[in-house]
């Protein structure tokens, strides 16, 4: 510490009062040496322009020696001065002066070098170090001053030149305003601007989004089974005019088969199957009997019998006339029952993609006429009429429906959902008033891959 302060009082004594700027009687002595040198002979315009120039350089290269001499080292310890001014005097003195705030930062490697300033911090430290490559940090202004002249920012908090410049007493126009000028066009050269940050999070996003299409299953297959039930929009009858307004009663079967989908997006996807269908529908209030043929079933394929059993209204005495009941007059059913090879084609669309999901369901299906046939059951006689004769072989429908799916794992997967299908052309006699359609809850394990 004694050390230090011993240099430091040594840099005082020489550069006290030290001023840059030339003293008015300087010039004084010029401008009278001029004059008399003009009295006594005539000397050219360019010998004395020339005179000038050469007294100014003079000036200028000893200001600028002293200006930009190496700084004193000892023991290699960062000493702190302060800047001082140089200004001649009329006995040819040179004085110093000390401006305020100026804070020189002097680094020291050599004993004997001459003294170099380092940095401006705009305030006094006494920060030293025993490497070379010393620095000092200025906490109260954000600037590190490095070892070899260079100075940083201690804050990556970009602020403008001019903000800077007050932080640190800097004059604007002072070699010091330079430097920081310099420094702060670097620190705003390398930090990103918001459209860099907004194009990298943009790439970062899209390769996000193309691992998670990497590692998407997008293959989906899954096995179903669900319980249906056939009925009627209206009270017609498919199997013969006479019964429409009867009671007619739904029945419950099964369908069973198999999906297959591909996800198009996130939210979309596309899904085909192969169902098997079992559908059927009972009139109720009836009575059967046996007859002629012509007193059959319009509806009903008899195979060109000429005896057949046939159904009449209960308490229609008129259509009684040339029948005899059978099973003593009881009460029967009949029932028509229907099979189908159905091949849906529909689309799925996400409206919740959670661990529990929620999406709707719309397409269509391909129906394909199976067997089918008409019975009449009563408490003790069943007997089957024959196939319906009306049917078309191929028919539509359209499907709409909402499902509900819950994640067991990442490939497995519980499916729920309940569909309404409707048919548009069920028969090959358009006079037939009968509008089916079948409900059915549909559920399956489907496997991702």
């Amino acid at each position: 510490m004694n050390k230090n302060r011993d240099i430091e009082n040594l840099f005082r004594e020489k550069f006290q009062n030290l001023d840059m700027a030339p003293s008015p009687k300087v010039w004084e002595n010029i401008r009278y040496e001029l004059d008399r040198n003009k009295k006594r002979r005539i000397i050219p315009l360019w010998i004395r322009l020339g005179g000038v120039a050469a007294l100014l350089a003079l000036m200028f290269t000893i200001g600028n020696s002293l200006w930009k001499s190496d700084p004193i080292n000892v023991n290699q310890e960062t000493v702190v001065t302060e800047e001082k001014s140089l200004t001649p005097s009329s006995d040819g003195q040179i004085h110093s002066s000390t401006p305020k705030n100026n804070g020189i930062v002097y680094e020291n490697s050599e004993v004997g070098d001459k003294e170099k300033p380092s940095i401006i911090t705009g305030h006094r430290t006494n920060q030293t170090t025993h490497s070379k490559s010393a620095y000092v940090a200025d906490e109260d202004h954000g600037f590190v001053s490095h070892s070899d002249g260079k100075l940083s920012l201690a804050n990556s908090n970009a602020i403008s030149e001019e903000e800077k410049s007050k932080k640190v007493g800097i004059e604007k126009d002072s070699p010091a305003s330079d430097v920081l000028s310099e420094i702060v066009d670097e620190e705003q050269i390398h930090k990103p601007s918001i459209f860099d940050a907004i194009a990298k999070e943009k790439q970062e996003e899209d390769s996000r989004d193309l691992k998670d299409k990497k590692d998407a299953k997008r293959w989906n297959i899954m096995p179903n089974v669900a319980p249906v039930y056939y009925g009627s929009l209206n009270n017609a009858s498919s199997i013969d005019p006479s019964l429409s307004g009867n009671s007619q009663t739904g029945e419950v079967n099964m369908s069973y088969g198999i999906y297959v989908s591909y996800q198009l997006n996130p939210k979309l996807s596309l899904r085909a199957g192969l169902n098997n269908v079992d559908l059927s529908y009972s009139t109720t209030d009836v009575i059967a009997a046996t007859g002629p043929a012509s007193r059959g079933l319009k509806g009903v394929d008899y195979g060109g019998k000429e005896t057949v059993v046939t159904v009449i209204k209960k308490n229609n005495v008129e259509r009684y006339e040339g029948l005899t009941l059978k099973a003593g007059g009881e009460d029967a059913r009949l029932v028509q029952s229907i099979n189908y090879i159905e091949v849906p084609l529909e689309m799925t669309y996400k409206m919740l993609d959670t661990r529990l999901g929620i999406h709707v369901i719309g397409g269509i299906s391909t129906l394909f006429l199976g067997d089918n046939a008409v019975a009449i059951r009563a408490k003790d006689f069943s007997t089957t009429l024959g196939p319906a004769n009306n049917l078309s072989d191929i028919s539509f429908s359209t499907n709409v429906g909402i499902g509900f799916n819950y994640n067991l794992t990442k490939r497995f997967i519980f499916n729920l959902e309940p569909m309404f299908k409707y048919q548009l052309n069920p028969y090959t006699d358009t006079s037939i008033d009968f509008k089916p359609y079948y409900l059915g809850i549909y559920s399956g394990l489907s496997f991702k891959f």
